[in-house]
């Protein structure tokens, strides 16, 4: 075999290559090359934990398009902008939903077409929405049966909890799974409560109702405090402490008691 002979098989190999790499980020990272032959719309959610700009948006398991922004409205729900292609329009009637890949994969937006026969216009939103199904969640409510620092001004509240595992400077503060400020210090009270200090942008108001919890973003990522601003009318003020908190979920204290509890029963 001359060295033509192998230079043409090298090249055959590394252009296979690169139209692999190609494909794989047109259909995993949702890549579009023809920007202009395509419309926005958006969905309303309570909350998007885990989907992020880029995320992909699916109809029927097919990719269709792509998340393009997420940002926060003043009523505190989360407004995702999706970028869809002109020849895929939607009726007013459409669901979107929250999906995970899997059992831990990434988060994505499904689309379930309506068919009222009124169809969406571009700039359009989709009110009809499922956020997606939370396992920490579902076990808290069982076991109750049986980073980014923030830009522009900003102010600190703190929180107080019982636990905080999991969360550390840096961790991010979302509402409605939108994150909205970070954890800046994370220190222990002397009766033994675990104080947080949460930056926040000015414009974010929060009532002295409000409601802080630790959630997991996903099965098994990473902590984060997650904010219900409330609605009593009376705000707090910088420094002030936000007294209303759950703690993250401890799936191991949960195991053990169901274990400890199983113990007794038998030697009744």
């Amino acid at each position: 075999m001359n060295n033509r002979t192998i230079e043409f098989l090298v090249g055959c190999f590394v252009l296979i290559g690169l139209l692999a790499v190609l494909y794989l980020a047109i259909q995993v990272g949702s890549a579009r090359f023809f920007g202009g032959d395509s419309y926005e719309l958006q969905a309303r959610f309570t909350s998007v934990t885990g989907v992020n700009p880029g995320s992909r948006v699916e109809i029927a398991g097919v990719p269709v398009g792509s998340v393009k922004d997420i940002s926060l409205n003043d009523d505190y729900h989360a407004i995702v902008t999706l970028e869809l292609p002109n020849n895929i329009r939607l009726d007013d009637d459409t669901l979107a939903s929250v999906k995970t890949s899997g059992l831990i994969g990434d988060r994505f937006i499904e689309l379930s077409p309506g068919s009222s026969g009124e169809k969406l216009p571009g700039g359009g939103t989709i009110t009809s929405t499922e956020t997606a199904f939370s396992i920490e969640n579902a076990l808290a409510r069982f076991g109750a049966g049986a980073a980014r620092s923030v830009g522009g001004e900003s102010y600190d509240l703190k929180a107080r909890f019982s636990s905080i595992n999991g969360i550390q400077p840096g961790s991010s503060v979302q509402i409605g799974g939108v994150q909205v400020g970070s954890v800046t210090d994370v220190t222990l009270s002397d009766n033994f409560y675990a104080i947080v200090t949460l930056e926040l942008p000015k414009s974010l108001e929060l009532y002295d109702d409000a409601i802080a919890s630790v959630k997991t973003a996903g099965l098994i990522g990473g902590r984060f405090i997650e904010l219900s601003p409330g609605g009593s009318g009376l705000p707090l003020e910088a420094g002030d402490m936000i007294v209303d908190t759950e703690s993250a979920l401890d799936i191991e204290d949960l195991i053990s008691k169901f274990a400890l509890g199983g113990m007794d029963r038998e030697e009744k």
